[in-house]
């Protein structure tokens, strides 16, 4: 069977999945096609991360299925866990939930016989090589690829799923169980790519970074000491690291940004309003933030960016503003904003006090207009950036 494969979406995480995917299609007889147009199946990774990324995959489902009506369209991703009803019922093809994919997996593509592989057994530590230095300047030379920031890295995953229980989090009713992967088996994968005669960049992927090891028996701090004393040309970007876990280790982490250690932290804080923060279930305060924060400034680290949800049911206008005078005091060199996403299974779709959509539209514009004055990065839905970098996700034409 020939097979497209194709992530409606740009996070680096979910690659990991999709390679797995391919990995098993392939091992079991199949053929990985790069254009749509001479598949027999089309696989389709779907996203709901947010309001436009979700609407950006339905729609482009439904491109798919009108455009090769010969090929079978097959959905998986986040979107069937976490929001099924947005699929339209006019939808033709097949649907397979993450959380059921070894499954559906095996159905469709699995041999029968002695030379069949198992799904299970064919699942790399994802890892990838840099695919350039400067991804502006690369995506300047190479329009039609969808290269995003966290490919000028090495790129290694550590962990996958995440032991928070978020009250907003739309993503937790999709993620497999929280697992760490064992330190000797990251060194084994990323050795391959390591050039030790010259300093290199690896960042360490996770949906919940900071609490890597916790069910094996080790820690953030100890695996990026184990891969320095390795590899001593290495530089670290830290994605997806929780506030909680950054106070947890933070003697450790402030250490290593002192010794220059750390190339990139992506750090999630969501709102710097107490009340915000203690409905979101975040387990860290203001005050925490401003620990971390003040460190940053005092150790002149400022490779940081961050994300935020603007009207998180509760916020208020001075919640709001106090988000946002936080960001712009510190100088945040980039950060994602999105609108609450009300998913009728998380916990918040349930809460009081839910913000109206106008309100959102108006928190955004200003916390857009804040921004842009401050010269702060920003990737707020509704925006020019926004619907680039989904427009350049969208004409890239398969996955790595």
């Amino acid at each position: 069977m020939k097979v497209f494969l194709k992530g409606l979406n740009s996070c680096v995480m979910r690659k990991k999945e999709l390679n797995h995917y391919q990995r098993f299609i392939v091992a079991n007889g199949h053929e990985i096609v790069v254009n749509p147009e001479d598949a027999e199946t089309i696989l389709l990774w779907t996203c709901a991360f947010r309001a436009d990324v979700a609407q950006n995959s339905v729609s482009e489902v439904m491109r798919y299925q009108q455009d090769y009506p010969n090929a079978k369209i097959i959905i998986a991703g986040c979107l069937p866990d976490i929001i099924k009803e947005a699929i339209p019922k006019k939808f033709k093809g097949k649907i397979i939930p993450w959380r059921e994919d070894e499954k559906q997996m095996e159905a469709i593509w699995g041999k029968q016989g002695d030379d069949h592989i198992a799904f299970s057994t064919v699942e790399p530590v994802f890892v990838q090589p840099a695919l350039c230095q400067d991804a502006a300047e690369f995506r300047k030379q190479n329009p039609g690829l969808a290269v995003t920031f966290h490919d000028q890295f090495i790129k290694v995953l550590v962990t996958e799923g995440c032991p928070f229980n978020c009250t907003y989090c739309a993503e937790k009713l999709a993620l497999p169980p929280f697992h760490s992967i064992a330190p000797d088996k990251i060194i084994e994968s990323i050795n391959p790519f390591i050039d030790e005669t010259k300093e290199q960049n690896l960042i360490l992927l996770a949906d919940c970074l900071g609490e890597y090891g916790v069910d094996i028996g080790d820690s953030l701090p100890s695996l990026i000491i184990k891969l320095k004393s390795r590899y001593s040309n290495l530089k670290f970007a830290l994605n997806n690291l929780h506030p909680a876990s950054f106070i947890k280790h933070f003697e450790a982490l402030t250490d290593f940004m002192q010794k220059n250690w750390l190339a990139h932290i992506n750090l999630p804080i969501q709102s710097a309003s107490d009340p915000v923060l203690e409905r979101m279930q975040r387990n860290y305060t203001k005050n925490d933030l401003t620990k971390i924060f003040d460190a940053f400034k005092k150790y002149d680290f400022n490779k940081f960016d961050t994300h935020i949800i603007i009207g998180f049911p509760g916020e208020t206008d001075s919640c709001f503003r106090e988000t946002i005078d936080f960001l712009v005091h510190y100088h945040t060199a980039y950060v994602l904003a999105s609108c609450f996403f009300c998913v009728p299974n998380a916990p918040a779709a349930a809460f009081d006090n839910q913000i109206s959509e106008q309100i959102k539209r108006e928190r955004q514009i200003l916390a857009e207009k804040m921004f842009r004055e401050a010269g702060i990065i920003y990737n707020i839905e509704n925006t020019t950036i926004a619907q680039d970098r989904l427009d350049r996700m969208n004409k890239s034409l398969s996955i790595d």
